[in-house]
């Protein structure tokens, strides 16, 4: 890039800046501005993208003229490219920041992303406006515009809701924080997630207890569409004391192509318990037909399995922020006990106490449905229980199986019979007394 371009992308890239501080600046100035010398302010709702972190979907401020000259406000920036952005995301450290750009580029970009946008006028007088305005520039200020992020509780849109609630003096979260909606963190999650089965499945796993408190209105507008939907039941106060819609004008500024976002999270857990039945059955059909290395080598695999996940759910809860985490009752569908049946499994489950090893998991993971009945224990967490519990009862049942057929003491990398059965046995005799006869 030469001179002449790079002077021209720093002079675009600060436009925004300049823009809202000469708004601030010229607001100021005036003893008196009119009510139509006030920029406007509004509200623009972008619909999910196809990206994982767009499944939510994106809002901002635009402040100004929204066909000619404006701003906007992106609360939702980050980068990539970061210092340890990897090391950060994993500890649950990230940090995101405020942003101004011209706005119309930006309603470009969503255009030709093929997303969807809604655009509210918010229904402000001047004064508020005017605070609006000077809020953001304050907030614009290098020791201010970065936040550390929350999915839930601290992201681009509870940014704007709670820049919002201050304006109109906290109006928003009064009237919101009364309305229950019903759903929870884990709900709007698994819908937004559905595309992606194994991102899915493994935000399930990591979600604890905290994703499962209901929300409020005003807590379920983490969410773009949500906010955009209930500031339409928002009435504040007017310079004459009247109530008024906080929301004065909507409209569709682009239709996309794309399927929105179901309504309902997917029911999966019938699959899940499909596949427990399948490796808890496999698992008893190879105890029962004696075939002890392929027994062993799948009870090895699963408590693997549980082993390492219980590794990643209490890292996740002491050694991380990540708060939705924290407390996970997964913990006890994938006990860290299960390193102990792993130690068995490498000794062919020759100890005396295996099959007492083996019911501890199962033991653990019945326990953990029982205590559903309490209140403090209700995280939604059934596909797993359908997973787990079934294997786990299936191990459980192997494992005597294979002592009942007297595989105790035999080699653990045999897959002949251990024992034959009573018709083998009569046979032997048979042949034996024949043999006699001769």
């Amino acid at each position: 890039m030469d001179r002449t371009h790079a002077w021209r992308a720093s002079v675009l890239r600060f436009l925004p800046v300049l823009l809202l501080l000469c708004i601030a600046g010229f607001s100021r100035a005036q003893t008196s501005p009119s009510e139509d010398s006030i920029p406007r302010a509004f509200l623009v709702t972008v619909e999910p993208g196809d990206a994982p972190w767009e499944r939510f979907g994106h809002d901002m401020l635009v402040i100004g003229d929204p066909n000619g000259s404006a701003v906007a406000i992106n609360y939702g920036v980050f980068d990539f490219d970061a210092p340890d952005f990897i090391g950060n995301f994993v500890k649950g450290k990230m940090t995101y920041w405020m942003e101004l750009d011209d706005w119309q580029p930006t309603r470009q970009m969503y255009i030709k992303a093929n997303r969807s946008m809604w655009i509210q006028e918010l229904n402000l007088a001047g004064a508020q406006r005017l605070a609006l305005i000077d809020k953001l520039r304050q907030n614009a200020q290098p020791q201010n515009k970065y936040y550390r992020y929350d999915y839930y509780r601290n992201n681009c849109t509870t940014k704007v809701r709670d820049v919002l609630n201050d304006v109109v003096g906290g109006e928003i979260e009064k009237q919101l924080k009364a309305l229950q909606t019903g759903t929870t963190y884990r709900w709007h999650t698994r819908i937004g997630m559905a595309e992606y089965f194994w991102l899915y499945t493994g935000l399930e796993l990591a979600m604890g207890p905290p994703c499962d408190v209901k929300l409020s209105a005003w807590e379920e507008c983490f969410l773009p569409a949500k906010l955009m939907d209930d500031l339409n039941r928002v009435t504040i106060d007017d310079s004459s004391g009247h109530r008024l819609p906080l929301i004065k004008s909507e409209s569709q500024l682009f239709k996309s192509t794309r399927a929105p976002l179901p309504t309902r999270p997917p029911t999966w857990w019938p699959g899940f318990l499909l596949v427990g039945f399948l490796i808890g059955g496999a698992m008893v059909a190879a105890a029962w037909r004696s075939y002890r290395r392929t027994t062993i080598t799948m009870a090895i695999a699963w408590s693997l399995i549980c082993s390492l996940a219980s590794i990643f759910l209490l890292c996740l809860w002491f050694f991380t922020d990540h708060e939705a985490g924290y407390r996970n009752e997964n913990l006890f569908q994938f006990s860290p006990l299960s390193f102990v049946v792993i130690v068995a499994a490498l000794r062919g489950f020759r100890w005396k106490s295996s099959r007492i090893i083996v019911m501890i998991p199962l033991t653990i993971a019945t326990l953990g449905v029982v205590l559903k009945v309490l209140p403090w224990f209700r995280e939604w967490n059934w596909e797993f229980v359908s997973l787990a519990l079934p294997v786990h009862a299936g191990l459980a049942i192997a494992v005597t199986i294979i002592a009942k057929h007297g595989g105790v003491g035999a080699s653990p990398t045999s897959d002949a019979p251990a024992k034959m059965g009573r018709r083998g046995a009569h046979a032997t005799r048979n042949k034996k007394a024949i043999e006699e006869s001769r």
